[in-house]
């Protein structure tokens, strides 16, 4: 998957395996960005936010 912010500048390539739970650290505040699924398949990703 990579996401890519507004301004087109690829913030980070990521691999991810099925069934595996995986920790990132959170966006800057007020950075919006696009995530794209570079692998043939189907992704589902379910993101939870703590406060």
């Amino acid at each position: 998957m990579k996401s890519v912010a507004e301004s087109g500048e690829i913030l980070a390539v990521r691999h991810f395996k099925a069934g595996e739970s995986y920790w990132l650290d959170a966006d800057p505040p007020d950075q919006l960005h696009a995530c794209v699924n570079l692998g043939p398949g189907v992704i589902e990703v379910v993101v939870t936010e703590l406060k």
